[in-house]
């Protein structure tokens, strides 16, 4: 199951430092060569398939858009919700954290870390959120923010 934190839920956005989603999202690309090699060999069958393409940026957003529920899974079981008076809340975390939008930057601070800038743009409903040299990470809007976790 991928984690959210705060720290990493930009981290990640990636978003999402303050987004520690996962690695399918975040990993680099397989070994290209060694993929070329098995083709190469006869074997393409059991080449492990392209990484998908990023998302397709289809605009700007704005703080109105980036309020509400994100997550970067479309099952929605762990959110990060960005609230209209500058709080983030992730749901496995009780301590806030604050965020802001300042162009296309969105920078989400951590309770107790350093913020956490990432180029944003909205692709359809989603978020597609991109830290400093990483990778693109879509965040799909939900509904309600995921139950917190009791970390008892």
């Amino acid at each position: 199951m991928k984690k959210i934190t705060m720290p990493a839920a930009l981290s990640a956005i990636a978003l999402l430092a303050a987004c520690n989603s996962g690695a399918a999202n975040n990993a680099a690309p397989a070994n290209a060569a060694g993929a070329t090699n098995t083709a190469a060999a006869g074997n393409a069958s059991s080449a492990a398939p392209a990484p998908a393409a990023p998302p397709t940026a289809t605009g700007s957003v704005d703080q109105a858009f980036v309020t509400g529920h994100w997550s970067p899974s479309p099952a929605c079981d762990e959110t990060i919700s960005f609230e209209a008076d500058g709080t983030a809340r992730v749901s496995d975390d009780p301590r806030p954290g604050r965020w802001a939008l300042s162009g296309d930057t969105l920078t989400v601070s951590p309770p107790d870390g350093a913020p956490q800038p990432a180029q944003v743009a909205r692709a359809g409903d989603n978020l597609v959120a991109t830290q400093a040299g990483g990778r693109p990470m879509t965040l799909n809007r939900c509904e309600a923010p995921a139950p917190q976790q009791n970390k008892g």
